[in-house]
């Protein structure tokens, strides 16, 4: 019966759609008045500053509903949260497209801002409850693709239409987009509300996610705000009529999806870092938007460029938050909408007073401040640390970690690294083990050319005779092998360096709250091992889906790396031993000093509490091993 849940059917598709539509029609409402927005303050005999700031009405209409469903939504069906905002967006479009005033307008996009915060923070949470577990991400990902897409369908649909007059808009997008929406839904059957478990006041109490919630507000305020204006920058700088506009807002969101998609290749590479470069090529790439203005391309392409970074930074500022409080993913995904929607008011408001006070070069620097503004929170964040406690090994390493050399780099052991260039991955065990061999084979550092890159750069200066050798990890060892002509000269156990690990980290409070849930998965630990030491194929099948990556590279890595020995965790003797005092916390020590040292942790650390092992030891000691 379970062998059913992981597979894609009709039913399941037809809750992607259902959320994708839902995602869509909230977004059509947002992006409505972008394209016509210098022609609402002309018809309406407002200023365009004060035009934009509809959006700022309905912003903060949507961050305070977002806040009351954050808890209204676990006591109601989703089913009538999500269809009640499908209906609201109808209403709103149809009393925008009538709005006689600015004033009347002004109601209906109130009225707007609490349709969306039901479809968003609905239709998020819809996508884990009323799908199985192995099918959430997939579901989630398809009702995601829903803004990204109303941008490039809507924005050169609004801007034609716009040539005829912006009520017209109204009508054919966001109205229309909202009575499919709602039609999908109501197909839906009804489905019981949830035990009130969590809200959004206990996520926020958790100092590292309010922190989160903080950044994505600041880096959401100026995104919006740079939206907000972007089209209404094009007509009047450049004289572009709003099909045009349209059109370059469209290639604009085409280039949000595609940084989307780059990024998420790479999110696992240091995300939290990732996140803060991101948010300050945002801040210069917003800057530049609004004064260097010399032509209409340089503007289209700046746009372009500055929607391609947002599409990384925001992907990976969800995943960062996400993954920060994973037993309270709902309470955060309602803060994320919260933060969201609350940034549509403060992004358009700073953006509107700037562009009144001082046009668009003020109108750029402004919001590139508040991009910059967003690091903050974070790095005060990752200073205090997080009460992580390792409870058990993932994998072993040191066979899966070492050095490549090309070829032609005359490099065939580590004693003959003096005078070469050296590829590595900075803060990482590659770089602590790079420093141990030239330490123990007496080559100082500056008889070597120390590179920092990461590893796909690696691969690439590889290939390009940039470096001769890579201090690095799988699959790059075998993508250098293959594609790079290197050869493996060394892996991290033949030189006794043990500090490459994967292991299994949980919060210590979440820990002492929650034992049972720990031995659980740590049972079913056990139980994967004994399946993949009879059978590794879906393990080895597994990492050449995930890594994309040949057979014979996942059979060879998996020839050196393999399973871990997690029947001798409970074992004091063994090197990564879950007990106190083990090998592992000496190398725990010495790598801690080593990333204090590279001024990679801001302070030193005390490892002596980060290993519990009386789960596990517990866990060994009633497991009964399958014949």
């Amino acid at each position: 019966m379970t062998a059913t849940t992981d597979r894609w059917g009709r039913a399941e598709a037809a809750v992607g759609v259902t959320l994708f539509l839902c995602l869509f029609a909230a977004q059509a409402g947002v992006i409505a008045l972008t394209p016509v927005l210098a022609k609402v303050a002309a018809d309406l005999d407002v200023s365009t500053a004060a035009a934009g700031q509809l959006r700022t009405a309905s912003g903060l209409a949507a961050g305070l509903a977002a806040v009351v469903l954050g808890t209204f939504a676990r006591r109601v069906s989703l089913r009538r949260v999500i269809a009640g905002g499908a209906l609201g967006l109808a209403a709103a479009s149809a009393l925008s497209a009538a709005a006689p005033t600015f004033a009347v307008l002004l109601v209906a996009q109130v009225l707007l801002g609490l349709s969306v915060a039901g479809l968003l923070v609905g239709g998020t949470v819809a996508a884990a409850e009323w799908m199985p577990k192995e099918q959430r991400t997939r579901a989630l990902s398809w009702a995601l693709v829903g803004p990204p897409a109303a941008w490039i369908v809507g924005m050169p649909l609004i801007g034609g239409i716009g040539e005829f007059g912006w009520r017209w808009t109204w009508v054919a997008l966001p109205l229309s987009a909202a009575v499919v929406a709602g039609i999908a839904v109501a197909l839906r059957p009804a489905s019981p509300p949830r035990p009130d478990t969590e809200s959004l006041r206990t996520a926020l109490r958790d100092r590292p996610t309010a922190l989160w919630a903080l950044a994505e507000l600041l880096a959401t305020s100026a995104w919006v705000g740079t939206l907000v204006f972007s089209g209404a920058l094009f007509t009047e700088t450049y004289g572009t009529t709003t099909f045009v506009t349209g059109i370059l807002l469209a290639a604009g969101a085409a280039a949000y999806v595609a940084g989307n998609v780059l990024f998420r290749r790479v999110m696992n590479c240091r995300p939290k870092v990732l996140l803060v470069r991101l948010s300050l090529g945002l801040a210069l790439g917003v800057a530049l938007f609004g004064a260097v203005r010399p032509a209409g391309w340089v503007s289209a392409l700046l746009f372009a460029a500055t929607a391609f970074v947002a599409g990384g930074r925001m992907l990976i500022g969800s995943a960062v938050g996400l993954e920060a409080a994973p037993e309270r993913r709902r309470a955060v995904m309602g803060s994320r909408a919260a933060a969201q929607q609350f940034g549509y008011f403060l992004g358009a408001s700073v953006a509107g007073g700037a562009l009144a006070a001082g046009g668009y070069p003020l109108f750029g620097f402004a919001l590139a401040a508040l991009f910059t503004a967003s690091t903050v929170p974070f790095l005060a964040g990752v200073a205090q640390g997080v009460d992580w406690v390792y409870i058990g090994v993932d994998n072993e390493y040191p066979r899966a970690v070492g050095f490549v050399a090309r070829k032609d780099s005359g490099v065939a052991t580590l004693a003959d690294l003096n005078g070469k260039t050296i590829g590595f991955f900075r803060g990482s065990t590659s770089h602590y083990a790079v420093l141990t061999v030239l330490k123990r084979q007496n080559i100082p550092t500056t008889q070597v050319k120390l590179v920092a890159l990461e590893p796909a750069q690696q691969v690439a200066a590889m290939m390009n005779k940039q470096i001769d050798v890579a201090a690095t990890w799988e699959p790059w060892m075998q993508r250098m092998v293959h594609q790079a002509d290197g050869k493996i000269i060394a892996r991290e156990a033949d030189i006794g360096v043990y500090t490459g690990l994967g292991v299994w980290a949980v919060r210590s409070g979440w820990l002492k709250a929650n034992p049972e849930t720990a031995r659980r998965y740590l049972r079913a630990l056990v139980m994967a091992y004994d399946a993949l030491e009879k059978d590794p194929a879906p393990a080895i099948n597994a990492v050449m889906q995930e890594m994309g990556i040949p057979e014979e590279w996942a059979r060879a890595i998996f020839k050196e790396s393999g399973l871990p020995a997690i029947y001798k965790q409970a074992d004091a003797g063994y090197r990564y031993s879950a007990v106190k005092d083990s090998p592992l916390q000496a190398s725990l020590t010495d790598l801690a000093r080593f990333l204090y040292e590279e001024k990679v942790l801001p302070k030193h650390v005390d490892v002596s509490p980060l290993v519990d092992g009386a789960l596990m030891a517990e866990v060994l000691a009633t497991h009964k091993k399958a014949p």
